[in-house]
């Protein structure tokens, strides 16, 4: 049905499509001929050519992708020892995660309008997600306690759900709602010309599911079982600290402040190593 579902929208889309792009390749011999002192028609002005900030958030975008399907696939394989290999289980976890993006999203465009320097954000927030991950860890390691601290042992199946909810939400939600505010982040950076706000959201959309899906790959075929859960979640942790530092970097105005981000993300970027606790 799903698959049904999809189908019909993207045949949808595809007939408005051709209607719409044959409206919009008229030819000058179809136009009606216009008479001496009319203004001509106008035609659309060629694209700019984007931007360096522009092509580093892209890439940040794509990496970002990747570092987050990462965190995700670990997060999944931990918690099976929690919220157990169900439905339901795995429904409530994507849930979360979807949901700490969204909220992510809300919390930024509260303020959306009034930043200034959104690369610096974008860079600052890849940093958060490092120190995130470690925060994730930490509340892993006593996720049983926590979360029975507040909801006791289940009897029923609502009271199941809610601590699978209640022990999703504690892994996923702090580093998921940082991640959230990337999208955000990114358009303002990529859509500075209006003429090509399609063209340059495309290509973010399309970077991050590249990375996404190469992320979600590469973690489970071989980060996992090279370096097991808890290398790779320092690796990715390790990532998303570099990606803030490169954005930080490329935005500060003096070498000096350009050796302090550097020397600060790589701080950062050591710091997962050693704080992501062995169990």
């Amino acid at each position: 049905t799903a698959v049904a579902v999809n189908l019909g929208i993207a045949a949808v889309i595809l007939i408005g499509g051709v209607g719409s792009r044959e409206e919009a390749t008229t030819t000058p011999a179809d136009l009606p001929s216009q008479a001496p002192g009319q203004d001509t028609v106008r035609t659309d002005p060629e694209p700019s050519p984007i931007s360096r900030d522009a092509k580093l958030a892209i890439g940040v975008f794509a990496l970002s992708g990747f570092a987050a399907r990462g965190y995700e696939v670990i997060c999944t394989r931990a918690m099976i020892v929690h919220v157990h290999n169900t439905n339901y289980a795995f429904t409530v976890m994507l849930g979360t995660f979807l949901v700490g993006l969204a909220l992510g999203d809300v919390l930024l465009i509260r303020f959306y309008d009034r930043i200034q320097r959104p690369l610096v954000w974008l860079g600052g927030s890849q940093l958060l997600v490092a120190l995130s991950v470690v925060l994730t860890s930490i509340i892993y390691a006593s996720l049983r306690t926590l979360s029975l601290d507040v909801v006791d042992q289940p009897t029923g199946f609502g009271s199941a759900i809610l601590l699978v909810a209640l022990r999703a939400g504690l892994v996923l939600l702090p580093s998921t709602l940082i991640l959230g505010i990337s999208f955000p982040l990114v358009a303002r950076i990529v859509c500075n010309d209006l003429g090509g706000v399609s063209r340059s959201l495309g290509r973010a959309y399309a970077a991050n599911t590249w990375g996404a899906v190469l992320g979600s790959l590469a973690t489970a075929f071989l980060l996992i079982p090279i370096f097991g859960v808890r290398g790779s979640l320092a690796l990715l942790s390790g990532l998303s600290a570099v990606l803030g530092g490169v954005c930080l970097v490329a935005t500060a105005s003096t070498p000096r402040r350009r050796v302090g981000w550097g020397a600060a993300s790589f701080a950062v970027a050591l710091i997962p190593g050693f704080a992501i606790p062995t169990t």
